[in-house]
């Protein structure tokens, strides 16, 4: 609840998992009752974000669209996800490149496709292909992440609950301001390197990997 100067509220203000914030020639005639969550950490000009019901349901959305990419594709994501701890430096240079060079190549790919007019329909196809890859590469990483975090589980759901650790760990990167940013944006183009350097998971670089 946030009340400005010319702000009033005539009976009790009462603020949930949000609080109150009055400016000096706001005014409050009734009580003022500020009932802060768990999770309500944040600190005047402070860097560590405060999670709102839209960060937590964003969350949750973001887990969810992961989980089923990993019931879909399992086998390729967690190769991929094995296949992030090596090559580190080759990888996030080419995911930096592609990132670096997307917008460019998609403007002039646009313009080409347009040219023809048939090739209309391609152009959505660019930015598609590229938040899919993308996103599953995100998916592989946050596994990573999360198995790195909380070691070696037992089981085959044990990769769901990596998947939860390193999804929420990806996600407060997000929220977090500059620095957080930073982060994630270099997470994002090593994800995508991850993804283009193994061909999403291919076969052919699953059977190498068995032979070896």
């Amino acid at each position: 609840i946030s009340i400005k100067d010319s702000g009033r509220i005539d009976g009790d203000a009462v603020g949930i998992l949000g609080g109150v914030e009055k400016s000096p020639n706001g005014t409050i005639r009734g009580e003022i009752v500020d009932v802060n969550s768990p999770v309500d950490i944040k600190r005047p000009n402070s860097l560590i974000p405060r999670l709102s019901y839209g960060d937590m349901i964003g969350l949750f959305v973001s887990y969810a669209f992961a989980f089923v990419a990993l019931l879909i594709a399992p086998d390729r994501i967690m190769l991929m996800s094995e296949e992030s701890r090596l090559k580190i430096g080759r990888r996030f240079g080419i995911g930096f490149l592609i990132t670096l060079l997307f917008i460019p190549v998609s403007i002039v790919l646009s313009v080409l496709f347009a040219i023809t007019i048939i090739g209309i329909v391609f152009i959505p196809f660019i930015f598609i292909a590229y938040v899919l890859v993308t996103f599953v590469g995100m998916v592989a990483v946050q596994i990573a992440l999360g198995k790195r975090i909380t070691g070696h589980l037992e089981g085959r759901n044990s990769m769901y609950i990596h998947l939860l650790v390193g999804t929420v760990l990806v996600y407060v990167l997000k929220i977090v301001p500059i620095l957080g940013w930073l982060a994630y944006f270099m997470l994002s183009a090593y994800a995508v390197g991850v993804a283009v350097d193994t061909r999403l998971g291919s076969s052919n670089l699953r059977k190498r990997a068995a032979d070896v």
